[in-house]
């Protein structure tokens, strides 16, 4: 049977409501037992105890009708006695009935027994009749007195065993009660640990592969194609694994078709244009005959153009070299201070139409960097213009270089994706500009990306440049990051090998 998602999670969270439901089920069971028993054993033993206090009253009663019979003389106590007589007995054989415990009841048995013999006493010496009967009730008083003591003394021995057997009765429910609540703790801990084990599972058969999905959607999104989900279960998030690879897949096929058309389109492109370029060039120089000032500013024109079309071309060039892995680079030492005095240069006229200032920041004693010097202009010259189109008229860039033990990462950190610990010298380039907006960042090293920023500002590039950097700096075995705050300016830092 199939096990979807929906089916897991119903079934752990049906154990668990079971065992719960079980729980609290034994729990209100056994609750209700004890408070039965409870009421039960209390209702008996103030029962027994009102009408062991009737027995003893009707025992006073009788010996009182007896007294007063002896001294008045009244016919009317012998039948205040035989009253009391009878409601004793009565009395007696209901308290009987709510006696279980043999002890008591034994206690009971030996109070009848005494009771019988007091009245029996009492109505055999009344059996005379008229005076002498009451003389005859006179002479065996003493002995009656002492038999109503002892019907006293026994129901008192009755009550204190009745108590001493409420008392073990109580006990007894108490040891049940905590034994039911042992039972109850150990059902509890059981359903905790049920629910513990389910959220293992779930977490297992759920979170991991949804963790290994955003995984793989992240290295998707940076283009790593070639990345797959290593899952193979059944339910739906197997489904959506599978659907995932093949996507991926695709998207690696189109890549490879894209780069493929962009390589082929690149060097059909770059003849043409440089024919483009010569003829434009031949008429500006009047080599085909004398041209006018109007034809002379569309010449310009168009000679423009053509150098932003061949750079460009240029550009998907290097791309398709990179993502490839063969762009060609020649290593030798270069001295970076006068690499970035070079590229500050080359863009002078740039900083001061906008007036801009630029501050160079290179540390004193830099070592020689090993790269290709032609390459590491490029990525220079890439984030110098991205810095002059986004830092307003007046404002202020610091180029910079420093020396960094190790490769360093993101916001200067080690990067986690080499073991190299060997020197690095870290160059800057760092504006006071517009900042990248939270939404763009994550893009900006993306090819053909441009932000809205970008955009509004009409700009000719093709949003390449940011990608092509990123190429060239990680072929040199460096890395490239950026810090940018909105409305405070971006920096933008790379690191290179030092020499030695």
């Amino acid at each position: 049977m199939r096990l979807t998602i929906p089916k897991r999670m119903l079934i752990g969270s049906s154990i668990v409501i079971l065992m719960v439901v079980v729980v609290s089920i034994f729990s209100v069971v056994t609750i209700y037992e004890l408070n039965d028993s409870a009421e039960e054993i209390v209702f008996r033993n103030n029962t027994i105890q009102a009408r062991a206090k009737k027995l003893q009253d009707l025992v006073l009663s009788m010996e009182e009708s007896e007294k007063k019979l002896i001294l008045l003389k009244e016919a009317e106590y012998r039948e205040v006695f035989a009253e009391a007589a009878r409601e004793f007995e009565v009395t007696l054989r209901s308290m009987m009935r709510l006696i279980d415990d043999e002890r008591v009841a034994g206690e009971i048995e030996r109070t009848r027994g005494l009771f019988e013999t007091y009245r029996y006493l009492v109505q055999n010496a009344l059996s005379k009749g008229g005076e002498e009967g009451v003389q005859k009730l006179h002479s065996v008083s003493p002995l009656t007195e002492d038999v109503g003591d002892e019907i006293i003394a026994a129901v008192d021995r009755a009550l204190m065993l009745n108590e001493e057997n409420i008392d073990a009765r109580l006990a007894s429910l108490e040891k049940k009660g905590a034994a039911a609540g042992r039972l109850a703790l150990v059902i509890c801990s059981l359903s905790v640990l049920v629910g513990l084990l389910s959220y293992v599972y779930l977490s297992r058969t759920i979170s991991r592969p949804v963790k290994l999905l955003e995984r793989a959607t992240n290295e998707v999104s940076k283009g790593d194609f070639d990345h797959q989900v290593p899952l193979e279960s059944q339910d739906e998030l197997g489904s959506l694994a599978r659907s995932f690879n093949e996507m991926a897949a695709r998207l690696k096929e189109l890549d490879e078709l894209k780069s493929g058309f962009i390589s082929i389109l690149s060097h059909e492109l770059r003849t043409p244009l440089s024919v483009m370029r010569e003829a434009v060039s031949l008429l500006k120089d009047e080599v085909l005959g004398r041209i006018g000032d109007r034809q002379r500013e569309f010449l310009t024109i168009l000679s423009e153009e053509v150098e932003r079309m061949i750079q460009f071309v240029n550009e998907l060039l290097d791309l398709s070299r990179i993502e490839a892995g063969r762009l060609p680079v020649e290593r030798f030492p270069v001295n970076i201070g006068a690499l970035i005095e070079s590229s500050v240069r080359k863009l002078r006229p740039l900083l001061a139409d906008k007036k801009i200032e630029t501050e160079l920041a290179v540390g004193a004693h830099l070592p020689l960097v090993v790269a290709d010097g032609v390459r590491i202009d490029q990525v220079l010259t890439n984030l110098l213009d991205n810095a002059i189109k986004f830092t307003p008229e007046g404002g202020r860039i610091v180029i910079g270089a420093d020396v960094a033990n190790g490769r360093r990462g993101r916001e200067g950190r080690e990067s986690r994706f080499t073991r190299d610990r060997g020197r690095f010298v870290r160059v800057m380039v760092c504006d006071n500009g517009e900042g990248i907006e939270d939404e763009d960042k994550r893009y900006v090293f993306d090819k053909f990306y441009q932000s809205k920023a970008g955009k509004a500002k009409s700009s000719k590039g093709g949003g390449l440049g940011l990608s092509i950097s990123k190429g060239i700096v990680e072929a040199h075995g460096g890395v490239i990051w950026f810090t940018s705050t909105k409305g405070e300016g971006t920096s933008f830092y790379f690191t290179l090998p030092a020499e030695g």
